[in-house]
């Protein structure tokens, strides 16, 4: 079974009720997983919808939908036509130094896996910290300065990982 660990949950209360120390929330969770691993797909789906349900009537409704939100994003109409989908070949693999031996093992569905992935990293990950440097290099350039939001930007980006300094 795979569990998904999610960040930013919001403040957890469960241990101010009586009873509810941490090894009793563990092993509450492991028996609810394992009857779920006995329901059929179908029960599965009717029962999470029922939990859904209650827990969006419940003080976790806005971090619900922005979890879901970053976990399964909707595809819209703007999204496709800005970011169309890309596909993945053996060649465009062999051409980011994976070794031939490697890249025969994989299959078509790894290939749509791949590219999918690809996609998403760039939607979600790349684009919008890329978004605001370049628009930032130009306003730089016009300005001779650098601007409040410039700076603002270059913190954002050194948080992510990216260093400008190079």
């Amino acid at each position: 079974m795979r569990y998904v660990t999610l960040i930013f949950m919001p403040q957890k209360r469960e241990l101010d009720k009586p009873g509810f120390d941490a090894e009793s929330l563990h092993t509450l969770k492991n028996g609810l997983f394992e009857a779920w691993e006995q329901l059929p797909p179908e029960h599965q789906a009717t029962a999470l919808l029922v939990l859904l349900e209650e827990l969006m009537e419940s003080n976790y409704r806005a971090w619900i939908k922005e979890t879901i939100g970053l976990r399964w994003p909707i595809e819209t109409e703007l999204l496709a036509t800005a970011f169309p989908r890309i596909q993945i070949t053996r060649d465009d693999l062999v051409q980011a130094h994976i070794y031939e031996d490697d890249v025969a093992q994989l299959t078509d569905e790894d290939l749509r896996t791949i590219s999918q992935t690809m996609r998403e990293h760039y939607i979600h990950d790349v684009f919008w910290p890329e978004l605001a440097y370049v628009a930032n290099g130009i306003l730089e350039e016009k300005s001779g300065d650098t601007s409040q939001q410039a700076e603002t930007a270059n913190e954002v980006l050194s948080e992510v990982g990216f260093d400008d300094t190079e």
